[in-house]
């Protein structure tokens, strides 16, 4: 995914990192590289045990590391 400034000077890659975390049952992991699949995760964990799931997130410019 790219962002482009509303100068149209500098495009960036960015990564978006979510966590899915039960309240009950910690730490949950789709084990996808997609940080997408955490939400997917998440939504399939409380469907099937009515436990509330947490979700926690960044977003990482690539270009600052």
């Amino acid at each position: 995914m790219s962002v482009t400034t509303s100068s149209a000077i500098a495009v960036s890659e960015i990564r978006v990192v979510i966590e899915a975390e039960c309240s009950r049952c910690g730490p949950l992991s789709a084990h996808e590289s997609a940080s997408l699949g955490n939400i997917d995760a998440a939504l399939a964990h409380t469907a099937q045990t009515g436990h509330v799931v947490i979700l926690n997130g960044t977003v990482d410019r690539c270009d600052e590391e």
